[in-house]
């Protein structure tokens, strides 16, 4: 064998070697790039499922507040006409809000306050089930988007 064909091998050894380094690297590089582009996308999840309940806590806050004035008015008779146009404002944030677990609730809790019947303990007890779905619907792993 002459030196031509010596390095003839010699320089095919070396391209196959780079040829299979450079795969290795190609793939490992790529692996890299996915969990990265995974790591990104988890906390771009996570940040817009914490604004969405933070939204939620602000509607269900907003619309308990307009239900407690109604709730106070009902037990003093003392009110303003505008008390039920805030409850139904803040009860739209809750529909938007969602989800419809919490929205029924509400729902419920609006149509007795919005008639003026039925008992105080009635209501109490449309308040309390409104409170619990609210309180569902902002546990973390429950957002869900429409």
């Amino acid at each position: 064998m002459g030196d031509g064909w010596i390095a003839l091998i010699a320089a095919g050894a070396a391209v196959a070697g780079g040829l299979v380094t450079g795969g290795f690297t190609h793939v490992a590089g790529a692996r890299r790039a996915d969990a990265v582009l995974e790591a990104v996308l988890t906390a771009f999840r996570d940040q817009r499922t914490a604004r969405e309940l933070e939204l939620r806590r602000g509607a269900y806050a907003d619309f308990l507040a307009a239900a407690e004035v109604l709730v106070l008015t009902r037990r003093t008779r003392v009110g303003d006409a505008s008390d039920l146009p805030a409850l139904r404002r803040a009860f739209a944030a809750v529909l938007l809000a969602g989800p419809p677990e919490a929205c029924g609730a509400a729902r419920e809790l609006v149509d007795l306050l919005g008639t003026g019947h039925g008992s105080l303990d009635q209501v109490e007890a449309r308040r309390e089930a409104f409170v619990e779905a609210a309180r569902q619907a902002l546990r973390p792993g429950e957002v869900v988007s429409a």
